[in-house]
């Protein structure tokens, strides 16, 4: 399944450089900030990753090695999909400009010069290596822009600067999405899969870790399920209105299905939003037993 979500998020990734492309003729791969920072690379490759990476972590794994290195699969088949799209949306109008709106005549129908050669991919980005200009720009000034002259060396060397950041960015997609994932300590090799269990206010704190920690040290899965479904109905409106609150979730490894107690602290921002605090995290162990009864009570409401 990871595999269709990866070629679904590349396809993607074709369609918004293409429709971008066509709708405002402008060249999102090529968009670099400080010409040395390929930020349109960088967005696309996220793109093209993102739904391998997502359903990676959706079953609670951990990104390997081998997913990374198979995530660039994914970056080549949206290069290609980008170098060959646009060389097929390529036209030329009758005032002979070319055009990505498919107005005209295909670029294929044309020659070059007085050859016979026809235009194809290959010559076409040739040409376009050895004939773009480039124009840079003062920060908010459009009429003090600086040409620069076409350069073919000047050209490739941007191009592959946009593929880097291409690479760069497909890569760090499984970054961003296992950003906030709790990591299984004792496998290594799995990311948890959280269930929210209750929240309560600073206030109350202290006498429900306390009850909690008392049902773990004696083992007792049933109390605890039912100690925090009732305690579910008591705290959570009054969590709400507060500007500090903890959050306990259950946090089950689906590769060697350790079990864990989630605690966690959120403050409230300037927007009304809880934040979660990491360094106030807390994670604990728990036995089989009760990861057991958990999820049967999971399974049942």
């Amino acid at each position: 399944m990871k595999w269709v979500w990866g070629v679904i998020t590349a396809v993607v990734s074709v369609i918004v450089q293409l429709l971008i492309l066509s709708i405002l003729g402008f060249n999102f791969f090529s968009f670099s900030m400080f010409f040395v920072i390929p930020a349109g690379g960088i967005i696309l490759g996220g793109i093209a990753t993102f739904g391998y990476f997502y359903n990676i972590v959706r079953q609670g794994l951990k990104p390997n090695t081998n997913n990374y290195l198979i995530s660039i699969i994914f970056i080549l088949l949206s290069f290609s999909g980008f170098m060959y799209g646009e060389y097929q949306m390529a036209y030329v109008s009758p005032s002979n400009e070319i055009n990505y709106k498919f107005e005209g005549e295909h670029i294929s129908n044309f020659v070059f010069g007085e050859s016979d050669e026809p235009i194809t991919l290959l010559n076409y980005y040739d040409y376009k290596f050895n004939n773009s200009s480039l124009s840079i720009f003062s920060r908010g000034h459009v009429s003090n822009a600086i040409d620069i002259e076409p350069n073919k060396w000047v050209n490739i060397s941007k191009f592959l600067i946009q593929c880097v950041g291409l690479l760069i960015g497909g890569l760090c997609a499984g970054l961003v999405v296992t950003s906030g994932k709790t990591h299984c300590s004792s496998c290594k090799k799995a990311y948890l899969q959280e269930h929210k269990l209750l929240d309560v206010n600073d206030e109350m704190i202290e006498p429900v870790v306390s009850e909690i920690n008392q049902y773990i040290h004696n083992n007792n899965g049933e109390g605890l399920t039912k100690y925090i479904t009732e305690q579910k109905e008591l705290c959570e409106d009054v969590a709400s209105d507060t500007n500090v609150k903890y959050g306990f979730k259950f946090g089950h490894c689906p590769n060697c299905q350790q079990g864990y107690l989630i605690k966690s602290c959120y403050t409230l921002d300037k927007h009304g939003n809880f934040d979660e605090q990491e360094d106030k995290k807390a994670v604990i162990s728990i036995s089989q037993e009760i990861v057991t009864s958990v999820l049967k009570a999971e399974k049942a409401s």
